[in-house]
């Protein structure tokens, strides 16, 4: 499975601008100087907070799905990678979503992507 979504990974990605999001994407396109790494978290209250909100899920369901979510993202991430999901040394960007919020992660991303386009067309 790993292999069949490391090949779709690297063909959207030699297709033009796209974003992706997870399926160690960062590590399957390491070797691209075009690619901006990004990885946006935030503490346990606020993702809580968030998930109720949209999914209208109890804090009891909801602190056991973001746990069993951690937990298989983390597994998937170390196995397939080598490296330890979360470590800012594997991105180029690390936002804070809930200091931030995910509007200002937005334009902050944009902001980011739009100086390193630049400089990769340069």
């Amino acid at each position: 499975m790993f292999l069949h979504q490391s090949q779709v990974i690297r063909k959207v990605a030699s297709e033009g601008g796209c974003v992706i999001v997870g399926r160690c994407a960062d590590y399957v396109l390491r070797d691209r100087p075009d690619v901006l790494k990004v990885f946006v978290y935030s503490d346990l209250e606020n993702r809580k907070h968030r998930i109720a909100h949209i999914y209208h899920e109890t804090d009891a369901q909801t602190l056991e799905n973001i746990e069993k979510t951690d937990r298989k993202r983390a597994t998937y991430y170390n196995y397939y990678s080598g490296k330890q999901f979360g470590d800012a040394q594997n991105y180029d960007l690390c936002l804070n979503s809930g200091v931030l919020g995910m509007e200002k992660c937005i334009r902050i991303i944009q902001s980011v992507y739009q100086d390193r386009e630049e400089k990769w067309q340069a």
